[in-house]
């Protein structure tokens, strides 16, 4: 079981030799603990802190809602999962990853010529 902790927005910097600055935001800070209990297939504990994610973020981050889209995916909440990457196309037009989600989970409502 996780343990939530809140805390106020921080935006940390870091610098590695060779590379540029980067920015993290407070939406995207828990992106990797997420990413962990995603790959352990522990979905419980993932989603519930896809939610609070969620609630930090006002629903704007991206890798939360494409994991939670993947996650109602393999428990068969195919519909669902439709609609969350449909938002997540809308959140971020460039990545091709989405459309191809997209069109899996299209593939298995058995809407081929859509897909």
């Amino acid at each position: 079981m996780i343990q939530m902790v809140t805390a106020a927005p921080l935006s940390i910097t870091l610098k590695k030799p060779g590379f540029m600055s980067t920015v993290i935001n407070s939406k995207d800070k828990l992106n990797w603990l997420a990413n962990i209990l995603f790959l352990r297939q522990d979905y419980d504990d993932c989603l519930k802190l896809i939610e609070q994610m969620h609630l930090e973020s006002s629903g704007r981050n991206e890798f939360a809602t494409y994991l939670k889209a993947l996650i109602l995916r393999i428990k068969g909440r195919i519909h669902e999962s439709l609609d969350l990457f449909k938002r997540c196309h809308m959140l971020n037009p460039a990545n091709p990853e989405y459309l191809k989600q997209f069109g899996r989970s299209l593939y298995l409502l058995g809407r081929h010529k859509a897909a």
